[in-house]
């Protein structure tokens, strides 16, 4: 299912055409209610902040998970593997970019 877009109806003349008069919510915010305000806000603002403390707690736990096997076979070379974790800002923001702010359907 496509991520919902907010779009104005007011000018389209035809549904066929509403891709041809979308207006960039960003630009004319100050215009619009509070409630299309708060659906802007709860569509991208906390879709970002949830997949950033995703990405923040699958962090920790690889940490942790490296760090009790260090600890368990008293050999540093398990560190190496926290190699891998320098890649999820990468997946994070690759993700963010392609799909407009949203995560993988």
């Amino acid at each position: 299912m496509a991520r919902r877009k907010y779009v104005s109806h007011e000018n389209a003349v035809d549904r066929g055409k509403l891709d041809n008069t979308r207006i960039n919510l960003q630009q004319n915010l100050k215009n619009k209610s509070i409630t299309t305000r708060v659906k802007w806000f709860m569509s991208e603002f906390l879709a970002v902040t949830a997949a950033a403390a995703a990405r923040i707690l699958f962090a920790i736990h690889g940490i942790a998970a490296i760090w009790r096997v260090a600890l368990v076979y008293k050999q540093n070379k398990y560190w190496f593997q926290a190699i891998t974790l320098f890649g999820i800002p990468v997946e994070f923001f690759v993700t963010l970019y392609v799909n407009n702010g949203h995560e993988w359907k």
